[in-house]
């Protein structure tokens, strides 16, 4: 029966090429972008659309303004130190179930739908997931539980008021999950680096230029906190993840100076000055570890300086990290290589997106999987980096449906 069904499942992705190749040239022609929320009331309709010949409940789910002013702040100042987010607007996230024997749900597939790295890489990620449920919905096979499909906004702006909010309320909770961000051919995400983004604030005393003497030069004493930084840069340098991290030299943890600002609107001496720091943590680390180390850098400034000093981080994200010894990994892994010939290889990024919420929130096995390549090397994504090969749409379909029904019918007792 099992042998069978799962042949049900590959000979029906052989029928849906074409499908696929039209939902994703309509999704690619839809922008998605997280500052201005252009896009995103279109994108939603069309996911939910797509999903309703597909799952036996589809639901466009409204983010709601106070979550939002949770996350942000009322007027946004929670965000301003580490967003670009210029106005509150509306977040809709996209859900679908496909019902099984069970209400539980056995597998949640997730995929963010703003965009950063191009739409035809990106896309391909939510088009496979919806494609993925059509095989299982059109073969007809028994499934012992229900699986999920959640598609969600901002991941690029921190994620909080998308698959934030669909891990705080549980929308579609599952100990198994699967995302759509990018990987690779054949490159299972199985974590992301976490990430710390805090501000120093030193405070002194204006005075002219021409009696410096007079005042307390803010500038000068933020030399400091740089100089102790670069030596805690060299320390953390060579503490190199257990776990392989791409690109490699991203593989110890880091603490990087993005921003510096002081005394802008004067000529005086400088009565303020704050720097803004991008700390990555490797998985192994915790934000309570490094909120510490952070904590006592700011006391040291103190004590070396003098100065009135202050500490604020706006934004944390835990390390994220599922073994490849998990069942979840190990069934996408075979099925890839079952469909593309070629072995699967478990991958840990330097950046992040949303997977830490469901390991956070839900104590989850997440993987992530999209066969379009990220690329690291480019700050400012032109459309000529935007490149994929649709070749490879079809065989991820096939791999993520025959995940689903392998995970969902897995013994219950085998984890």
């Amino acid at each position: 029966m099992h042998h069978s069904e799962r042949q049900n499942i590959r000979e029906i992705v052989k029928n849906l090429e074409n499908e696929a190749l039209r939902l994703h040239a309509d999704l690619v022609a839809i922008p998605a972008n997280p500052q201005t929320t252009e896009g995103y009331t279109e994108t939603v309709d069309y996911i939910a659309a797509a999903l309703s010949d597909t799952a036996d409940t589809v639901a466009k789910i409204d983010v709601p303004n106070s979550y939002l002013h949770e996350c942000w702040g009322e007027n946004l100042e929670n965000a301003k130190d580490y967003l670009n987010v210029e106005e509150f607007a509306p977040r809709r996230i996209a859900t679908a179930q496909l019902n099984g024997a069970s209400a539980e749900i056995g597998l949640h597939f997730t995929n963010n739908y703003d965009l950063y790295w191009g739409p035809k890489k990106e896309r391909a990620g939510t088009v496979a997931q919806i494609m993925a449920m059509r095989a299982l919905k059109k073969s007809g096979v028994s499934l012992k539980k229900s699986v999920f499909l959640s598609a969600t906004p901002d991941a690029y702006i921190g994620g909080e008021s998308g698959a934030g909010y669909v891990a705080a309320a549980d929308i579609g909770r599952s100990k198994y999950v699967i995302a759509g961000g990018l990987s690779g051919p054949n490159l299972i995400t199985v974590g992301y680096k976490g990430m710390i983004w805090a501000k120093l604030a030193i405070r002194g005393k204006a005075a002219h230029g021409a009696r410096a003497h007079e005042g307390r030069n803010a500038i000068e004493a933020m030399m400091w906190v740089q100089n102790r930084i670069l030596e805690m840069s060299k320390q953390y340098a060579t503490r190199l993840s257990a776990v392989p991290i791409r690109p490699v030299e991203a593989s110890a943890p880091s603490i990087t100076m993005c921003r510096i600002a002081g005394n802008l609107d004067s000529g005086f001496v400088a009565p303020d000055c704050a720097l803004f720091i991008d700390r990555r943590l490797n998985p192994g680390e915790t934000v309570a570890q490094v909120r510490q180390e952070l904590e006592t850098l700011a006391a040291e400034v103190r004590q070396q300086t003098g100065f009135e000093i202050s500490l604020s981080m706006p934004h944390t994200v835990e390390p994220s990290y599922t073994s490849p010894e998990s069942t979840l990994y190990q069934t996408l892994a075979n099925n890839l290589h079952d469909v593309s010939g070629k072995p699967a290889e478990p991958v840990v990024w330097s950046h992040y997106l949303g997977m830490h919420y469901f390991t956070e929130a839900w104590d989850s096995q997440v993987i992530s999987y999209n066969p379009g390549a990220i690329g690291h090397n480019k700050v400012v994504v032109e459309p000529e980096d935007d490149v994929f090969d649709a070749s490879l749409l079809l065989p991820t379909i096939e791999a993520l449906a025959l995940t689903a029904y392998d995970q969902i019918n897995r013994d219950s007792d085998i984890e």
